[in-house]
């Protein structure tokens, strides 16, 4: 019995006929088709169908010869003529006849659904492509949907999609769906379900994609089935690669850096960019990060510093500074858009500093053992790890400087918080060789309010005596480091209105947002999105500029999606529930419309279309990263969550 290989595809492309036109394009494009598939790892079955045959040579083969092991996963694509009779509707192979009556000369959905179902394929693509295929892979879902309910699948219910290229009264131009579909297969689409964080797709993606330019070339649309949830079969093209072997473990490690948190969370704290700009504009901080990366760089009794600070102070942007910097192909990045211009003397990271970095939100202890060996490329034992001891005792095995960066530890799991700090960060700065600096606000949300800045009940955890503490509320130089990002971003962004505004305007409106943020730099990030969504300068001393001004991150959070108008409502329905998101976040299929329909207060039913619009104007309070393969999404800071959790706490 010959082994299955994970994934197969057959394409039957029937270009010739006996009694009936040849489809010329469907020859040209049938092997184009092919290629595409089998780019997704897809081995070829019946390749003989690909040119075609009898009604004889297509039953045979379609049959799975007794004892062979069908594939995992299958896709099947027919391309070719299609009638539609008063006998029913039929796709023909070469010998059909002028005039149908009958499935003896031409496959019948019924005979095609047959087909399928004897293959037992818990996975699998069906794609019709021939004029009226609608009515066809109509059929074909209703017969496969009452067929599997006869079978019993040992390893779950099967997933099977059925696609036609038009709809039940529609004719197809020769080749154009198939050409069209092994495209989009090969070179991926243009919308948010070609993501780089996405490494498959779903086939009604697929069908998205063409039926969007199938509306502009006015061709008709392709309609997708579903039986049981839509399978995740098509490789993204436009994926993020994942980290290759690498001889040289230098390279590797810094590889590895990507996967355990810098590439999604740190990047963009680093630019104090959002999700849909570009630039980096950290500025400051300057004896902070001196005084770090000596400490990173250099033999020091204590192999632990805590950099602590109120929400939105900007502890994130300082760890991202040295992550960032330290990969080197993120600093080609930085250097290319002008990140490291005037930056002062040592307080640049030199290139590999840091082995691993991870962002602790929503992470459990178990999850930190993983990142953390998965980023210095320790293999974990056979039954995984049991303690940290055991972790950290590989570590150490590797005899050399280990550079360690953990950012919101104080957003981990709940039950996980203080294990993190007493039984991983604390035990590994202990040695002599590792250094750790952690990044977290002074205390947890559900943990006493500190009365003196920066000592809370978790940074008195980590460093009781608060000899190894960085506290960013007490740094002399954070006024002037918020004015001088806030100019940075108006005079840098290219749709800014203060691009051709005055210097002396520019510099007021800088310095008036700085002395307004009392030393939070997430509020000023949210008043210069504001500022840059305007088409003139703000016009300081006035009572719009005095309410831009005032309060606290939650009051100008509200003040901005207060700007949405009448689609304020909906702002907020689509945003908050991501404020109750595990993991790295929500994907935007499914789960994230399905939970906003449920919380909807208004009792409104959303779908993905309704979190693209939110994407397109609102995606700056919104990040993106990659969680198990697929994109997904969260709320671009704690402190917008925060929010949330507490409107729905007075609600209830």
């Amino acid at each position: 019995m010959t082994e299955a290989p994970t994934g197969a595809f057959i394409v039957v492309g029937m270009a010739e006929y006996d009694h009936h036109d040849d489809l010329e394009h469907v020859k040209r494009v049938v092997p184009d088709l092919c290629a595409a598939l089998a780019s997704c790892k897809l081995t070829q079955r019946l390749p003989a169908l690909a040119d075609g045959g009898t009604h004889l040579d297509v039953t045979t083969a379609l049959r799975l010869p007794p004892g062979e092991q069908p594939p995992e996963t299958l896709i099947i694509y027919w391309a070719g003529h299609g009638v539609h009779t008063p006998h029913g509707d039929y796709l023909l192979v070469r010998d059909s006849p002028r005039d149908v009556e009958d499935d003896s000369f031409a496959i019948s959905a019924r005979h095609l659904a047959g087909k399928v179902a004897a293959w037992r394929i818990r996975h699998a693509v069906v794609v019709i492509d021939a004029c009226y295929s609608g009515s066809s892979a109509q059929e074909v879902a209703d017969l496969l949907g009452k067929a599997f309910t006869q079978q019993t699948f040992p390893d779950g219910e099967p997933n099977i999609s059925i696609i036609a290229s038009c709809g039940p009264f529609d004719q197809v131009q020769d080749g154009y769906f198939a050409e069209r579909f092994a495209a989009v297969v090969r070179d991926g689409g243009s919308s948010r379900d070609w993501a780089p964080g996405n490494d498959y797709v779903y086939p009604f993606q697929i069908v998205d994609e063409i039926n969007a330019e199938a509306a502009r070339l006015g061709h008709p649309r392709a309609r997708h089935r579903a039986i049981g949830s839509p399978p995740r079969l098509i490789p993204n093209p436009k994926a993020m690669a994942l980290p290759t072997d690498d001889v040289h473990t230098q390279a590797r490690r810094q590889q590895r850096i990507l996967d355990t948190g810098l590439r999604d969370h740190f990047r963009r704290a680093a630019g104090g960019i959002e999700v849909d700009s570009t630039g980096w504009f950290f500025a400051g901080r300057t004896q902070i990060l001196s005084t770090l990366l000596t400490w990173l760089d250099t033999d020091h009794a204590s192999g632990l510093r805590v950099i602590t600070g109120k929400p939105g102070s900007g502890k994130s942007a300082v760890l991202g500074r040295i992550a960032t910097l330290s990969h080197p192909a993120y600093r080609d990045l930085a250097e290319q858009e002008g990140a490291l211009e005037g930056a002062a003397p040592g307080t640049i990271p030199r290139e590999g500093l840091i082995d691993v970095a991870l962002h602790a939100r929503n992470k459990s202890l178990h999850d930190c053992w993983d990142l953390l060996a998965s980023g210095l490329d320790i293999a974990p034992p056979p039954d995984g790890w049991r303690s940290s001891a055991e972790l950290i005792d590989r570590v150490t095995a590797l005899h050399r400087p280990v550079r360690i960066i953990i950012d919101a530890l104080d957003e981990a799991r709940r039950d996980a918080i203080l294990a993190i700090a007493t039984d991983l960060i604390r035990p590994l700065a202990r040695h002599q060789d590792i250094r750790v600096l952690v990044g977290t606000r002074p205390n947890a949300p559900w943990m006493t309010t500190p009365t003196t800045p920066g000592r809370g009940p978790l940074t008195k955890l980590l460093d009781p005596e608060a000899q190894h503490t960085v506290i960013l509320d007490t740094d002399p130089q954070t006024q002037q480091d918020i004015e001088q990002y806030v100019t940075r971003r108006l005079t840098r962004t290219p749709t800014s209105p203060y691009v051709t505004t005055p210097d002396a305007t520019t510099t007021a409106t800088a310095k008036a947002v700085a002395e307004a943020s009392a030393g939070v730099f997430l509020f000023a990030r949210i008043v210069t999105r504001a500022l840059l969504s305007r088409e003139t300068p703000l016009r300081l001393g006035t009572e719009e500029a005095s309410k831009m001004l005032s309060g606290e991150v939650a009051d100008v959070f509200a003040a901005d999606l207060a700007r949405f108008g009448d689609d304020e409502q909906k702002v907020r329905e689509l945003l908050s529930p991501l404020a109750w998101a595990e993991g790295a976040g929500f994907p935007r299929h499914l789960i994230w419309p399905t939970v906003a329909t449920a919380l909807s207060p208004t009792g409104t039913t959303y779908t993905t279309a309704d979190i693209d619009w939110l994407l397109d104007i609102a995606g700056y309070h919104v990040s993106e990263s990659s969680e198990d393969g697929q994109a997904v999404y969260r709320l671009y800071h704690q402190a917008f969550a925060d929010y949330f959790r507490a409107l729905a706490t007075q609600d209830s």
